[in-house]
């Protein structure tokens, strides 16, 4: 191994023939962070980090972690990569990467889209759809349900309660 970072093709390329995708240095990305827009998105982990997350972060693809664009470091530093163009699955022309919410960032997505709402737009799909139209508007940025919904789910954790 090495003390800090490791030069490059220092070790095997993964199974797709790539080499040092995760690890040695975070990498900054251009996607910012949702929760802190001032803040930015860094994903893979470094030479501080372990495999299993035993200690710090665990170093894989799907690892991110945000930082403020005025912070440096000796694990942190940029990938130099070219976009290739490839087909998917479905046979769709696809570029770059596809990054996955942390559960933080699709909570602060749901609490957004909830910030704003049209209140009479709200209640025109619910009087024309019912509450169906309205879930099916909100998504599962919301649970809609009427007060005798409210009432059956009280009184079901109530007995529940009770048979504890």
């Amino acid at each position: 191994g090495f003390v800090t970072t490791a030069p490059v093709n220092s070790f095997e390329p993964n199974g797709y023939g790539l080499y040092n995708t995760v690890g040695n240095v975070w990498e900054w990305t251009a996607t910012k962070d949702i929760v802190q827009e001032s803040n930015y998105i860094l994903r893979g982990g470094s030479y501080l980090d372990s495999v299993d997350g035993s200690y710090n972060h665990p170093v894989s693809v799907n690892t991110r972690m945000t930082n403020s664009p005025d912070s440096a470091s000796s694990n942190t530093g940029v990938r130099c990569a070219k976009t290739v163009d490839n087909a998917n699955e479905k046979g769709k022309k696809s570029k770059g990467y596809r990054y996955i919410e942390t559960p933080e960032q699709k909570r602060a997505k749901k609490r957004e889209k909830l910030k704003n709402l049209d209140q009479d737009l709200l209640a025109k799909i619910a009087e024309e759809g019912g509450i169906e139209a309205l879930q099916e508007y909100l998504g599962d940025a919301a649970h809609v349900a009427t007060p005798e919904m409210l009432k059956k789910q009280q009184e079901a954790i109530k007995k529940m309660r009770e048979e504890l």
